[in-house]
């Protein structure tokens, strides 16, 4: 199942007073709200900014509203909604991005979502969440809805029917933010479906780190688990190179003798990629030791 249908089966059996604002966006499970749930479910065209404006008026009104769009609209084409109406003012609102990074890359790079964390990243009080799992989806979300957090989940497309369990003989640490996955010298930080497919090429050589939330203040913890512990980190995402997560993972590291390598897409690099699978083989393994 994908997760973006996790998600409107989840809510659909939720209690919290909420409504869904689709940007004329679709899904199987969304269905269900149309047929039996309609006063849950508004869609309102294809107008990101409007939308977000109608969230701020819902959350003011005492409707914690969901915000459903394909991502790389949904956070360039509204952000200074996002900023000012929610991260300064301090409103609350799920908001659901889908095609992450290069989710939706045979459209091309009005698509493309490469920049999500470095745009919304900073914000105040935001937390940027990407699962690779069903599990860890599930334990977000319920937490998300329980507090009506100020959130965002960059979903990948494609299904969530990946278990950490797969690999044999495995030790998971929890964090806050991220967990980790063995313990060696040398560490690969990534997220998402990418984290999978990663986690099952190279679990046996480094220590696997899954950095499934962003926060402003995630450096913190980063730093105190970080210190001297890994000689290298490689950070491998969907993402502008130096841009991304593998900007916080340094200024966490800044000052210990550890290196970190950023493995992701260039200004120059990235609208040649239609192809995720290409993507993957020559740009980031091909740049893993």
């Amino acid at each position: 199942m994908s997760f973006r249908d996790l998600i409107f089966n989840h809510l659909y059996h939720s209690d919290i007073n909420y409504i869904i604002l689709s940007l004329d966006f679709g899904s199987p499970a969304l269905e269900r709200f149309i047929r039996t749930k309609d006063r849950r479910f508004i869609n309102v065209g294809i107008c990101e900014q409007n939308a977000v404006t109608v969230a701020a008026g819902l959350w003011d009104s005492g409707v914690y509203p969901i915000v459903y769009s394909i991502s790389s609209f949904l956070y360039s084409r509204a952000f200074e909604q996002i900023k000012l109406l929610f991260a300064l003012q301090r409103r609350r609102a799920l908001f659901v991005g889908v095609g992450s990074g290069y989710g939706y890359a045979y459209d091309g790079p009005t698509h493309h979502a490469l920049d999500e964390v470095s745009v919304l990243g900073p914000l105040p009080g935001l937390s940027l969440y990407k699962p690779s799992n069903e599990t860890h989806l599930t334990h977000t979300l319920s937490q998300t809805l329980e507090k009506q957090e100020f959130s965002y989940y960059r979903l990948d497309r494609g299904t969530s029917d990946f278990s950490l369990f797969q690999i044999d003989d495995i030790s998971v640490s929890s964090f806050r933010y991220f967990e980790v996955l063995h313990s060696t010298p040398v560490a690969i930080i990534s997220n998402g479906l990418l984290f999978n497919r990663i986690a099952l090429r190279y679990n046996d050589r480094y220590s696997l780190i899954n950095f499934h939330t962003v926060h402003f203040n995630a450096k913190e913890e980063l730093e105190v688990y970080f210190k001297e512990r890994y000689t290298d980190i490689y950070v491998v995402a969907f993402e502008f190179e130096y841009f991304g997560m593998d900007a916080l993972i340094r200024a966490a590291c800044s000052g210990m003798s550890t290196k970190v390598h950023s493995i992701g897409v260039t200004p120059s690099t990235y609208k040649h990629y239609k192809d995720e699978d290409k993507l993957i083989q020559e740009l980031l393994y091909a740049r893993i030791p």
